[in-house]
């Protein structure tokens, strides 16, 4: 894992890379997705943007994130420090939200957070 960033002055086209490397290392299919936070242990709600299992990833994986909203095709995330990111999330993530949100991955339904 990458190492996290410092929020004193952080840019928000810092944090855009940050979580575009983040969504990088997760794999490049929704069943790659799936596997690399079921070997985290990352869970998540159904349905719901802000606790959606690639939302608690990024908050897990960069502690400066505060708040992440996944809608499939972008990524907003808010630091500490008030500084907001947005990205345009990938193909693969897109998918793998749709399938988890229909149910296709059980073993990532958890607890938020």
């Amino acid at each position: 894992m990458l190492p996290s960033l410092h929020t004193d002055d952080l840019h928000a086209d810092e944090l855009a890379d940050r979580i575009a490397d983040l969504i990088a290392e997760l794999g490049d299919t929704p069943d790659a997705i799936a596997h690399h936070l079921a070997e985290a242990g990352v869970t998540g709600r159904r349905a719901d943007a802000t606790c959606c299992p690639v939302a608690n990833y990024l908050r897990r994986a960069e502690p400066c994130i505060t708040d992440v909203d996944v809608y499939g095709d972008t990524i907003d995330a808010w630091t500490v420090t008030g500084v907001l990111a947005h990205v345009l999330a990938p193909d693969e993530i897109h998918e793998f939200v749709t399938l988890f949100d229909t149910q296709r991955y059980p073993h990532l339904i958890g607890a938020a957070r």
